[in-house]
């Protein structure tokens, strides 16, 4: 009877962590899409800034063709819901100035962000080891 109760509280435990890191990844999330409204001047002139080098005013046909290509011209909670729906199927997008999809972008540097880490956290380990090793207490 014992190991029944354990189970279940094992699987309560287990539903309650990830209900919570599900809610830590939905508003990571939509702190990150809704961030970009914080961002002084107008997204189709930054996107069209940092692709041409250009400080400038744009035509306005062409702020127009940026704001249609990539629905900043319609309202907040349909991008935001068509945000939700392209990360949950895996489509992060497509970079404004590299022209190439997130993921890709992502998944060419997974390798040297893992051996980072991987050497980060064995030096972490060596300075902790020697660090207990020459100052512990008799």
């Amino acid at each position: 009877m014992n190991a029944v109760k354990t189970i279940g509280h094992q699987s309560l435990w287990l539903a309650r962590r990830l209900l919570s890191g599900l809610i830590v990844v939905w508003a990571a999330a939509t702190f990150t899409f809704f961030v970009q409204f914080l961002m002084p001047g107008e997204r189709a002139q930054i996107i069209f800034n940092a692709n041409s080098g250009n400080v400038g005013e744009i035509p306005r046909d062409q702020l127009l063709a940026i704001n249609a290509k990539y629905g900043f011209d319609q309202p907040v909670f349909v991008q935001y819901g068509k945000y939700v729906r392209d990360v949950m199927h895996g489509d992060l997008g497509q970079s404004y100035v590299q022209y190439q999809p997130v993921t890709d972008l992502i998944a060419r540097q997974i390798g040297p962000t893992i051996a980072l880490a991987f050497a980060a956290m064995l030096t972490a380990w060596i300075i902790t080891i020697t660090t207990t090793v020459l100052f512990r207490r008799p």
